[in-house]
Formats: structure tokens, sequence, C-alpha cells
């Protein structure tokens, strides 16, 4: 049971250890007639029988798709299997479909691709919680060197060191901030985010990430550095905010986080130090203004804050 959407000219086959059922469709059956077989089928079948289509006429999606499950999209890799639930590894297969492991161990036999792996690890994709990619996924999208290790999934702006929300006159703060807390060149920032960036404000800098792909699952936090020298200007790095200052960091983080933010990161950790050897901004807050901010996060469901 799933989908056979415009399939044609082709026998479509899944192998399962059972009976072996067939179904012909042809160039004579209606839409309803095809809905029939197939159903009939499908409610006729037993745990693992096989059900094979064998479908000589191009079948009308709208009329009898979503009937049974096909091996249109189905994938094998073969290798040794670290499952990620702690089992001692394994030799064996990994079978994809629609984007989700549907079979481990053992796969049926007929895939529209196979990987051999052998020799190799086949394991659930690894998630780094702590990255700074947030400027390098703007000119790299395969976010070099992550996924040669194994990741799939990267969480970017802890330490409160987004590049979103940055107006144009403090790029140049936060590129030099950047250059000192993270070890990223000036000149390399300024090549790859270009002259004029493609965004300000964070639901734009989501957008471009949107807009631009990324070879890895993206989750991106509010830096509260960003984040205060958006709002209080070079002053981010002198002063206590002001109530307005706060109120007005809270509502750009609620705005982040509608728009797809993770949460909200920051950082009070004296090793961080940002352009001109002051404090970077998120160190000059109180408490009652990193908790004020944070109050945001109870007001979306599963945000999370990083500090």
């Amino acid at each position: 049971k799933g989908h056979a959407y415009g399939l044609y000219s082709t026998t479509v086959k899944r192998r399962i250890a059972g009976r072996v059922q067939t179904v012909k469709l042809g160039p004579a059956d209606s839409a309803p007639s095809k809905r029939h077989l197939c159903t009939a089928a499908v409610d006729a079948a037993q745990e693992g029988d096989v059900i094979v289509v064998e479908n000589h006429h191009r079948p009308d999606a709208a009329g009898w798709g979503g009937i049974l499950s096909t091996a249109a999209a189905f994938k094998k890799l073969s290798g040794t299997i670290v499952d990620g639930r702690k089992n001692p590894r394994f030799a064996g297969d990994v079978g994809i479909k629609d984007g989700k492991v549907v079979a481990l161990g053992n796969a049926p036999e007929d895939a529209v691709r196979t990987i051999d792996a052998t020799g190799k690890v086949v394991c659930p994709g690894f998630v780094d919680i702590h990255t700074h990619y947030d400027a390098q996924i703007i000119w790299d999208n395969l976010v070099s060197c992550s996924p040669w290790h194994g990741v799939t999934t990267v969480v970017m702006g802890n330490c409160g060191f987004s590049v979103a929300p940055t107006r144009p006159m403090h790029r140049d703060l936060i590129m030099r901030t950047l250059e000192n807390v993270e070890g990223m060149s000036v000149s390399a920032l300024k090549a790859g985010l270009g002259a004029e960036w493609p965004f300000e404000t964070f639901p734009e800098y989501l957008d471009v990430l949107e807009q631009r792909g990324c070879a890895v699952n993206v989750a991106a936090l509010m830096g509260h550095t960003a984040l205060r020298m958006y709002v209080m200007g070079e002053d981010s790095v002198e002063r206590d905010a002001t109530p307005e200052e706060i109120a007005a960091q809270k509502d750009l983080l609620r705005e982040a986080l509608e728009a797809g933010a993770l949460g909200f990161a920051t950082s009070k950790a004296n090793t961080h130090v940002g352009y001109d050897g002051k404090p970077v901004p998120s160190r000059m807050a109180q408490p009652e203004e990193i908790f004020a901010i944070a109050a945001a996060l109870g007001e979306v469901p599963n945000a999370v804050m990083q500090a």
C-alpha cells in the first residue's frame, strides 16, 4: 500500500518471502476498474505476500494512483550496518523508499538503484549541533567539510554568532568579530558574502538558504551578538540595553522563530572578544536581558536555547 503514479509499460515487483499475486492492467481497463483490481489484490494480501503489477497502458494517475507500493523509488545500500540503537554492527542491506528506511538487514532484491558499500559503514547521519557555517553556507552549500565525515544535519548560529540580522552599516563589524572569535579571515568573508549581502533580517537569511539549498539539513539559531548590534548599533559593546531595546530584540527573535529559526544562542564567555578588542555584544547583556529575550522561546513550539 503506497503510491504508484505515472508508471507505464513496465512490471513493478517487490520481493518478500510469501505468495505472489499478479495484477494485470490493460488499455481496456477504466480507472474505476484499475482501482477495483488493485484494491482487491491488496485486500486479499497476507503478511509477506508479493504483489506484481503488470501495467500495459499508461494509467490515469488520478484514477488509480495511490493503490500499491512499488519499487519505483526503491534504493538499496549493502554494507556494514551500524543502526544507531547500540546494537553490534552487522553486514546487511538498507532499503530506502520515498526518503524513508523501509528495510533493515534484508532488503528486496529488486531496486531502482543498488549501492555496494561493502567494507564501509552504513549508519544514520550525524547531527553536528555546534557549527559556525552561518557565513560559509552562503558561498559553499556543501558546507565543507562536514558531509565528508557523515554529517547530515548542522546547527548554526552557536555562541550567538549568526550573520543575521545585520544592517549594511554593521557588516564590517560583524566580520571583524567573526575573525577574532572564530578565526575567519575578513578577506575570505568579504569575498564569499560579496559587497552586497543578499539578506538583512533573519527571515530574509532563511529565505536565501532555502533558495540556494544545501547538501545537508540545516537548523539556524539567531545569535545574540548579531541581534544586539542590529538593535543597539555600536552601543551594543558598551552598555546595558534599555527596556525598549530589550523588547525590540524579543520581537525580532519571535519573528525569526516564526520564520523557521531553531532558537536563540548567546554567550557570556570571557574568551569571546570581538572587533577592536571589545567584548562581543552578548557579553554586555545583563541576565535580565537574556531572560526577557529568551521568553520568546516559550511562545512558539519546539524552540531551543544555546549558551
